[in-house]
This record gives structure tokens, C-alpha cells and sequence, in this order.
């Protein structure tokens, strides 16, 4: 099912899971820089073994750190693709909660629409299906005439509870009492 509108108005729709997600890749992107760092430095000094620290980290620079710049370069651009990349399944979910909780008010609900580049393709379908059965299943007692809808007997609104009483030692049976029912 596709939706009119394909172009993406908002980048982040969803600043919960899309924030995660942009948090662990930056830390994914550190996390490998330094791993490259500290092994390129390991072999160094066991390739030229007897030298002070200064020197393989000044001849690290000098080979690595190009690569380390242009890192500092691409990874804007690689954040900005994973966010856009999970607006593919967050923009689909916010639409999915949005009409599930129409659907839980007694709303009537239009058919559910994703873009053609979502994922989560298969779910459209059947939610509509779902959707669809419980609007043909459910009467609409808004336009029938002589019914009241609002439960006036404390008895429908708050159901009975069995609050057990303390018993003895000796005693085989277990005791409550029955709370909110009626004493016919």
C-alpha cells in the first residue's frame, strides 16, 4: 500500500528508537577507531621494536591520520543514512500506534498506508484485515435509540473480590469473604 505524500517531511519521528540508534553507531565508530589505533600502534612497536613511544605515535599520525580526518569527515554523512534509514520502520510504527489506539477509542479507522521504501510492508494488509472485521463486527450503538450505555450498578462496575480471612491452625478449610457481592 503506498501513501500520497513519499517525500519524508520530519527526520526524526521517532527521537527515542532514531536517537538509539545514531548513539550506537557513533559509539560503534569510536569504539573501532580506537581498537585501529591501538592495534596499528602494537604493530609498530613490534615492527620496530627499541624505540620510544613519541616516535611510533608520531610516525602513526603521520601515516593514519589522513584516514583518522576523513573519518571525522564521513561519519556525519553515515549518521544522517541510519536515520533516515529507520525512519523506514519508525514512521511506519508511529503510524501502526496511531491507528491502533484510534481503533482502542472506538474510532472508526482508515485503511493503513505505507510508502513503497517502508519496511514492515506485510503488516498493512493485516491490520487493514483486523481493522475491516472488527468495523463489520461491531454495532454501532450510537445511532440505536432506548439503550443507555453507562453502567449504573456498582455491582457491573466494580466486580466482587475474595478477601481471605485469617483461619486457625486446626482448621482444613481455607475462609474469605466475598466483597461487593450482594447478600441475597
Amino acid at each position: 500500500m503506498r501513501v500520497e505524500n513519499d517525500l519524508r517531511r520530519q527526520l526524526f519521528v521517532e527521537p527515542r528508537i532514531q536517537g538509539a540508534l545514531v548513539r550506537r553507531v557513533a559509539l560503534y565508530w569510536v569504539f573501532c577507531l580506537l581498537t585501529i589505533a591501538a592495534l596499528l600502534l602494537c604493530w609498530h612497536i613490534y615492527v620496530k621494536p627499541g624505540r620510544p613511544l613519541a616516535f611510533h605515535l608520531d610516525q602513526m599520525w603521520f601515516f593514519y591520520g589522513p584516514a583518522f580526518v576523513a573519518s571525522f569527515l564521513v561519519i556525519p554523512v553515515v549518521l544522517i543514512d541510519i536515520v533516515r534509514l529507520s525512519h523506514r520502520f519508525s514512521g511506519p510504527l508511529i503510524r501502526l500506534r496511531q491507528a491502533l489506539r484510534q481503533l482502542a477509542e472506538g474510532d472508526d479507522v482508515d485503511p493503513l498506508l505505507f510508502r513503497d521504501s517502508d519496511f514492515l510492508q506485510e503488516l498493512v494488509p493485516e491490520f487493514n484485515a483486523v481493522a475491516r472485521r472488527l468495523r463489520d463486527s461491531t454495532p454501532d450503538f450510537s445511532s440505536r435509540e432506548g439503550i443507555d450505555l453507562e453502567l449504573t450498578d456498582p455491582e457491573l462496575v466494580a466486580p466482587a473480590a475474595f478477601v481471605p480471612e485469617p483461619f486457625e491452625s486446626g482448621d482444613s478449610a481455607f475462609a474469605g469473604t466475598l466483597v461487593g457481592a450482594s447478600a441475597d
